[in-house]
């Protein structure tokens, strides 16, 4: 949460990152966003919809708190759905939170986030 992002690159999700200019498969994502005081201190659950070919790995305030897989194995062969994680008790403040999120995506191309809500309750 402390890290200063001002001069980072601006992704937009929804949206691919290749079509935006983003030539690597690697990348960090942050959205920092207000919290009401009533989900402070409850389970919760995250939603994150549509990453394509990436493995992602979520962090809220600093926290890790769960990662995709990174490809469809077996028997799953769908690659932009919900995946959700569990935010423990007391990981989420009131007011300002920053959620991050590390990936890798497999193919540029079939890369970004592709559904822009984050949904957490």
């Amino acid at each position: 949460p402390e890290t200063d992002d001002s001069s980072a690159p601006v992704y937009r999700v929804p949206g691919g990152f290749l079509s935006q200019g983003f030539d690597t498969p690697e990348a960090w994502l942050r959205r920092r966003f207000e919290a009401p005081q009533h989900l402070v201190g409850r389970r919760l659950m995250l939603l994150v919809g549509d990453t394509r070919s990436g493995h992602g790995r979520f962090f809220l305030n600093g926290v890790f708190i769960g990662e995709t897989e990174p490809l469809p194995r077996g028997l799953k062969t769908e690659v932009s759905g919900l995946d959700a994680f569990e935010v423990p008790p007391g990981v989420l403040h009131a007011g300002e939170n920053v959620l991050a999120a590390h990936f890798t995506w497999g193919w540029l191309g079939i890369d970004g986030v592709r559904d822009a809500r984050p949904l957490l309750g």
